[in-house]
């Protein structure tokens, strides 16, 4: 585990048992997570998989209340979901945001629309790799990148590969958040769409 990825936890633990913390976490993410809704036109009738949700899974939980989606949230600490099942059932949100231990190397994410990876998921590379071979066509992949100065502290990702298939990206300016990137595999009407204006979810999850 990262350095970086310990202390965001050890920072989210104390949701469950300081409730109003959550407001920080909340406030850093607000804009971040708007500008993410706009990238992908995320709407009410999609189905979010979000990778790496940690014990309070912020992205997850404000996902849903700005978008009305249901969200899928997978880490792979039985810990970490174990406290974000608490947060989640603490905030009356078990049937709009579901929680379950898996692995982003293995999953297969052909039943959703949007997949969300948070910035501290480690391997990135592997994860992001597992994704693109087994998402549907026209499935939308956000990808969250650190900066350069704090890149060190986080997975890394090899970004001239992954270019191949970005179609919009979003610069966030955070001290440890550089931009988050749109990635659409290849084949469906989403993939179309956004080339055109470059030019100009699920119960259980197989593991």
């Amino acid at each position: 585990m990262a350095l970086i990825t310990a202390i965001t936890q050890r920072l989210e633990y104390m949701v469950e048992k300081l409730p109003w913390t959550y407001l920080f976490f909340k406030k850093y993410y607000d804009q971040i997570i708007d500008k993410e809704i706009k990238l992908a036109d995320i709407k009410e009738t999609d189905r979010i998989l979000c990778i790496g949700g940690g014990p309070c899974p912020c992205t997850a939980i404000e996902l849903h209340k700005r978008t009305g989606a249901r969200v899928w949230v997978v880490d792979n600490d039985r810990e970490v979901v174990y406290n974000a099942l608490r947060n989640i059932e603490r905030l009356n949100l078990s049937d709009f945001v579901s929680v379950k231990y898996a692995d982003g190397r293995d999953i297969c994410p052909k039943d959703f629309d949007i997949i969300h990876i948070a910035l501290q998921v480690t391997p990135k590379g592997k994860v992001f790799e597992n994704l693109i071979n087994k998402a549907r066509p026209g499935t939308k992949i956000l990808v969250r990148i650190a900066t350069d100065k704090y890149s060190k502290l986080y997975s890394s990702l090899d970004i001239a590969e992954a270019e191949r298939g970005i179609y919009k990206k979003i610069n966030h300016n955070r001290r440890n958040l550089d931009y988050t990137f749109l990635y659409v595999t290849a084949g469906g009407l989403n993939e179309e769409v956004l080339k055109v204006d470059n030019n100009t979810a699920l119960d259980s999850i197989a593991i």
